[in-house]
Order: structure tokens, then C-alpha cells, then sequence
């Protein structure tokens, strides 16, 4: 009974494997000496919903390394490439290779260089990146890991999405767009569109040759206040 307990309380004190997931939206590929900013990047991405391949974090002891990176760029549908002060580390290197391999081949696979704080400026891609990651858009973070602009910008990396105008349209709210029966001019056409429209849809209706025939009536068209032409019927004795 006294072996029984033990092997019980050794059962209860043995943790749970957490389950790891089996694809990824990027793997992370850096040089060890930007370990520390990588990680806190990954730790970002992980409160945006974006699931990061770190090898810190998928990686235990006695693992195969070599075939687990493999394994893992293969289980990504990204690749981000951080460049920081040393540059690119011997095996982000390896990695890069098979993330060109993998570009290559499949269209939809994203790979991109991040740039990291402690970089020159003026910055100068032919210096520091590798001669087919210069070809290909960058992540500006030399500003810090915690820019917002920065990682909003890594987000849409990932993602694939366009990162439209660096900041809201400004509306002037002291500009009314409603003229009533003010005069549409030249410097109004930011407010209206489709005159030609109208005017079109006018003269086919004043081209209805049955009903103005019928009736006697001419339809011209002229040009009123407004501006946008309109119709107009006068009547003429037959």
C-alpha cells in the first residue's frame, strides 16, 4: 500500500505536455545575438493572434535541432529575417536558403527582412543583406521593438496586407458638402461625380420620339443653375 502511495503522488507531480502547435503564420529566422529582441517580438506577435516559430520556444533537449528547423519553416506560411547589428548568423543563413527554396516554388509563401535596432543609418541593403533578400521589401524596427508603426508594419508583413496611407484622411469640417441650390463649380468636383450621367439619361428621355411626337413637344437641353444640364419641355403649337 506504502509503494502504491508513492508511485500516486509521483503520477500527480509529473506535469502535462502542453500541446504544441503544428503550423505557424511566421518562423522567425535571427542571427543569437538578437535573441532578446526576437523573443520580445514573438512575445508581441503571440498577443496579436499570430502564431511565431522561435526556437526558443519549440526546441528542447534532445531534439534533433537541425531537422526541427527544417520542420518548422515548412509548418510556416512566413519567413522574417532579422538583420540587427552583426548581421546575418552563419545558420540564418541555412534558413534563409530553404525559405528562398520555398518562395521559390510556392507564390504564397511570404519572406522579408526585418531591419533591428543598432543598424546605420543611412541604411545600405548592398552592405548588409543578403543579394536575394535586397530585391524584397523590409521591416523598418530600427526604431525599437515596441514602435507601433513598426510592428503594425511586421503584422501586415506577415499577413500580406497593404499598409495604406500612413494616417487617417483628415476631414475639414468646415467644409459642407451639401450646396442645396448653390451652383456646382469647378473647384466642387471633389463633391460630385455623374453630371455625364445625367445629362445622358436627359436626352434619352427626351429622345422618346413616340411620347413627344404624340404630344407636340420639343425637349432641349440647356444649362441651368446648377450646373449639371437638365431637361426642359416647351410646348409649341403643333
Amino acid at each position: 500500500m506504502e509503494t502504491s502511495a508513492l508511485n500516486t503522488r509521483a503520477a500527480v507531480n509529473v506535469p502535462a505536455a502542453s500541446a504544441r502547435p503544428t503550423s505557424f503564420d511566421v518562423f522567425l529566422a535571427h542571427n543569437s545575438s538578437d535573441k532578446p529582441s526576437v523573443q520580445r517580438i514573438a512575445e508581441r506577435l503571440k498577443a496579436a493572434r499570430i502564431e511565431p516559430w522561435l526556437d526558443a520556444w519549440q526546441l528542447s533537449g534532445g531534439d534533433r535541432w537541425q531537422a526541427q528547423l527544417a520542420d518548422g519553416m515548412l509548418a510556416s506560411a512566413a519567413c522574417a529575417v532579422f538583420v540587427g547589428r552583426d548581421g546575418v548568423g552563419g545558420w540564418t543563413r541555412e534558413e534563409l536558403d530553404l525559405a528562398q527554396d520555398r518562395a521559390a516554388k510556392e507564390g504564397g509563401f511570404r519572406l522579408f527582412p526585418v531591419l533591428l535596432p543598432g543598424l546605420e543609418e543611412p541604411f545600405d541593403a548592398t552592405a548588409v543583406l543578403p543579394p536575394f533578400l535586397r530585391s524584397r521589401m523590409w521591416v523598418d524596427l530600427r526604431k525599437g521593438v515596441e514602435d507601433t508603426r513598426g510592428f503594425q508594419a511586421l503584422v501586415n508583413a506577415i499577413k500580406g496586407v497593404a499598409p495604406g496611407p500612413p494616417q487617417p484622411v483628415a476631414v475639414d469640417a468646415d467644409v459642407v458638402p451639401y450646396r442645396g441650390l448653390q451652383t456646382f463649380d469647378v473647384e466642387h468636383v471633389d463633391f460630385f461625380f455623374g453630371a455625364s450621367t445625367i445629362r445622358s439619361n436627359c436626352w434619352s428621355s427626351s429622345r422618346a420620339t413616340a411620347f413627344w411626337q404624340s404630344s407636340g413637344r420639343r425637349a432641349a437641353v440647356s444649362r441651368p443653375s446648377c450646373g449639371l444640364g437638365s431637361c426642359r419641355a416647351s410646348r409649341r403649337a403643333a
